[in-house]
């Protein structure tokens, strides 16, 4: 028997993520909320990849997938997740999360998966608006876990072992 489970890709629980809540008034419905956040995040990776990538990445048509839960290690919601990325997801209209500080409606969240762009989380989420956040889960003893944003950084306080 061989083990092939180095080659595999880490989880989606252990990769940066991109969420979004798109504000009303940037956005008639919740169509045009996905559609906005996606191609925001496609812009801003294709920003931060040089020209090589670039090129790859238009050659894969890739562009961020909007669904509504998060990526990554969900149980039973894989399937939820699945149906979401193949028929689409529209958000609903609703109340900002508290640390956004804003308001007006908001729709989403809107989970935009782990984007491939050269550079680090932090340079990410400084070229995406205030309404898109970006996870970091860390690496240990290279960084810590945080979520970026385009005008703050939240680190996560850990207790010591």
């Amino acid at each position: 028997m061989i083990l092939v489970g180095g080659l595999a890709n880490p989880s989606s629980s252990k990769m940066v993520q991109v969420v979004a809540w798109v504000p009303s008034s940037m956005a008639p419905n919740g169509e045009e909320a996905a559609i906005l956040a996606e191609q925001t995040v496609r812009d801003a990776v294709f920003e931060l990849s040089e020209k090589k990538e670039i090129e790859r990445l238009k050659r894969l048509n890739w562009a961020p997938n909007a669904i509504g839960l998060p990526y990554g290690d969900v149980g039973f919601s894989v399937y939820k997740q699945l149906y979401q990325m193949t028929a689409g997801y529209t958000p609903d209209l609703q109340p900002a999360p508290s640390f956004m500080n804003v308001n007006e409606q908001v729709y989403g969240p809107l989970f935009l998966g782990n984007p491939i762009a050269t550079g680090s989380p932090q340079d990410l989420a400084e070229k995406l608006p205030s309404w898109v956040y970006t996870y970091d889960p860390g690496s240990y003893g290279e960084r810590p876990r945080a979520v970026y944003n385009s005008y703050a950084t939240h680190l996560f306080i850990e207790p010591a072992q």
